[in-house]
């Protein structure tokens, strides 16, 4: 059956043999533009009477009989063009028998105002200059799923305008930070990509292989170390704008290649760069806002300077509850890591150690921007010795919105230090860190030869556009963001209604796994991107029902808890777009290796995508996830507030009381008999027996 899409594209195709046929190049490489229509717009009535020639994509198109109206839009902005048969003569004809919205056109005529006053080019000729064979995703409902934004930028730059402002901001921002370095007489430079011995950041990197030289290279982690060698080669002031590549997880505050500036200031140290950051943050901010005030998940924040200073044990110790953090062994440390749903790799040291516990339990509490100062040694093998406190270094972080922005210290310039420093880190690669820093012997002998006092800082410019921008998700602040190959279109939502793709899915997705993505594995997961503690025990509860009802209908145990524990774990990022939750997730669950038919069936639970669940486990998960929200709210107004009070009567007189429990979907609930053949009856008596096994877990 051919869709209402492949009709359009058939007509399009039609018109374009249509238009050759007729001798006319639909294509041309030359146009005669005059003025752009901003310039046209804001001369208004001085270009009155004007011949004009404007160019731009037809945007809507209103044909009248003998007259019709488009608007075409170019880089600069909208205008309204006029064309009448008695003016175009049979010209009109062809226009309109081969003229579609989003065609390029070439427009001559004269300026004029309507009646209403609007802006109008009359038409003297028009040629299209470019023929576009597929329609604007406006006319297909718009485009609303994240991944497909994402992959096809082109499309959501065209008909989102919030997408499209969002990247020309992130653009000012890098001309506005050029602006401050330069006027601040620091040097622009440009350091090698391609780096024998990747250095400068604690991160995994990217391995090339150079055939001419028949050796391997690493695309860069950092610029550090080469901007340092510039330092001791007598540049005292130096920054790059720098693009790194990074070999880890995609997340919404990591993308695997990334644009960060660091400078190196000779003579300087982190009290200094602690004063210039205040500075620079405040010429960012009126600059690129306007204000010293930008909006994040729906807070005000306040990013006047000067800020707060915390020390790195202050945060351990005070907002985190580890007494003598520093003076804990080693398997202490682990321990409250593993207690605090961290998963503790294999050769982690006492830094890695430390900046786990900091990520995980400290730095998303963190709102209004913070200095964290004085940094463990273990934690920071670049920079300098705190000279009154040998064990902590001269280092600090600014931190916005649960986010680092900055990352700086006074540079460690004695080369005997360094160098030991470098044995140690090696030490750790070997133990199986793969993040850690690799001994450079070339930067030793640079530092052998002198390095003035200097300070260093690092920002990373996509994580900075994207809070400027109100988000926490760098995808929107990067052009083209990395996504995993896509090689069957037919796995995307949007196609996935048909009778035809439902069968092939069914198929696959019956399918058992080699491997189930282990709870382990998705716990850490869970905790990176869920901080809200009530949000990660509904996650729980859902996952010993998925389990509960595997059992029941002898599905796999493991897999349908684990799409259980995962359902949720986007919500944070996509409550305020409802229309994007699970299709956010899916990209990062499936980077991750989450099995296909879990990622499937957490996409499909959203009963917002219109998705019909086809397997067991998308038809458990779709109807009996909602009900686990009930359960908690008839718990919460026991007198004891524990789900050992509930009873399944007493279930079903609340589900009966719309006002109770608003928020809980009851038609999604009673789906459960149709889809699972089981009664609401039965499912409540399931799932609630499911929660009172964990009841401790989830604090009920």
């Amino acid at each position: 059956m051919i869709t209402e899409k492949q009709s359009e594209r058939a007509t399009r195709l039609e018109r374009l043999r249509m238009l050759k046929a007729q001798g006319i190049d639909p294509y041309p490489s030359t146009v005669a533009r005059t003025h752009t229509i901003q310039e046209v717009l804001n001369a208004g009535d001085s270009l009155k009477d004007a011949h004009l020639v404007l160019v731009g994509r037809v945007r809507a198109l209103r044909s009248h009989g003998k007259t019709t109206f488009f608007d075409i839009e170019d880089g600069t902005g909208k205008m309204q063009v006029y064309a009448k048969r008695d003016k175009l003569n049979d010209g009109y004809d062809r226009l309109i028998e081969t003229l579609d919205v989003a065609d390029f056109i070439e427009a001559k005529g004269v300026f004029f105002r309507t009646k209403v006053g609007e802006p109008t080019l009359l038409a003297e000729s028009v040629r299209i200059i470019a023929k576009a064979l597929e329609p604007l995703p406006e006319k297909w409902h718009g485009l609303q799923d994240p991944e497909l934004r994402y992959r096809k930028r082109y499309l959501d730059f065209l008909v989102n305008m919030d997408a499209k402002k969002a990247v020309e901001r992130r653009i000012a921002l890098t001309q506005a930070i050029r602006e401050f370095f330069n006027a601040h007489g620091f040097l622009e430079v440009e350091t090698p990509i391609l780096q024998p011995i990747p250095g400068g950041a604690s991160a995994r990197p990217f391995v090339t292989h150079h055939n001419a030289l028949d050796t391997d290279f690493y695309l860069r982690v950092a610029p550090e170390l080469y901007l340092k060698r510039l330092i001791v080669g007598g540049f005292e002031k130096v920054y790059e704008i720098a693009r790194c590549f990074r070999n880890e997880g995609m997340d919404r505050a990591h993308n695997p290649e990334f644009t960060q500036i660091e400078f190196y200031w000779a003579y300087a140290d982190y009290r200094d760069l602690m004063q210039l950051s205040e500075e620079l943050m405040s010429f960012l901010l009126e600059r690129i806002v306007g204000s010293a005030t930008i909006s994040l998940g729906g807070k005000e924040i306040d990013c006047k300077p000067p800020y707060p200073r915390l020390t790195f044990q202050e945060a351990l110790e005070k907002k985190a509850g580890i007494r003598g953090v520093y003076a804990l062994p080693d398997a202490s440390l682990i321990k409250i890591a593993r207690d605090k749903g961290i998963e503790v790799e294999a050769g982690w040291g006492r830094g890695r150690l430390y900046d786990e516990l900091w990520k995980h339990l400290i730095r998303p509490t963190i709102t209004s921007p913070v200095f964290l100062i004085d940094h463990p040694l273990e934690l920071s093998p670049l920079a300098k010795r705190k000279a009154d406190s040998p064990a902590l270094t001269e280092r600090f972080q600014l931190i916005i919105g649960g986010v680092e922005i900055i990352n700086a210290f006074s540079e460690l310039n004695d080369p005997l230090d360094q160098e030991e420093r470098f044995r140690e880190q090696e030490k750790a690669h070997e133990a199986g860190d793969e993040e850690a820093q690799r001994y450079d012997e070339d930067f030793i002998d640079a530092l052998r030869h002198g390095m003035p006092p200097t300070a260093g800082f690092g920002m990373g410019i996509d994580r900075l556009a994207a809070l400027l921008a109100g988000t926490h998700a760098i995808k929107e602040v990067i052009l083209f963001p990395t996504l995993r190959p896509k090689s069957d279109a037919s796995t995307h939502p949007i196609l996935q209604n048909s009778p035809t793709n439902a069968a092939v899915h069914e198929t696959q997705q019956n399918k058992h796994p080699d491997a189930i993505y282990p709870r382990e594995k998705a716990l850490k997961l869970l905790r990176k991107h869920v901080k809200n503690e009530n949000l990660i025990k509904h996650m729980l509860a859902a996952e010993a029902v998925m389990r509960a009802l595997a059992e029941k209908f002898d599905g796999d145990a493991d897999l349908w808890a684990l799409a259980g524990l995962l359902h949720d774990i986007d919500w944070e990022e996509t409550q305020d777009n409802p229309h994007s939750h699970s299709l956010v997730s899916s990209e990062y669950l499936t980077q991750e290796g989450v099995n296909p038919e879990v990622v499937q069936a957490i996409k499909t639970h959203n009963h917002l995508h219109g998705i019909s669940p086809h397997t067991p486990l998308e038809k458990a998960l779709y109807s009996a996830e909602e009900l686990t929200g009930l359960l908690v709210a008839c718990a919460l107004v026991q007198p004891s507030k524990k789900l050992a009070e509930v009873s399944v009567d007493g279930v079903l007189k609340k589900f009966g009381q719309p006002s109770f429990a608003k928020g809980v979907n009851r038609e999604i609930i009673l789906k459960s008999e149709e889809l699972l053949g089981i009664s609401l009856e039965d499912l409540i008596q399931l799932e609630l027996s499911a929660m009172q096994q964990i009841a401790h877990e989830i604090g009920l």
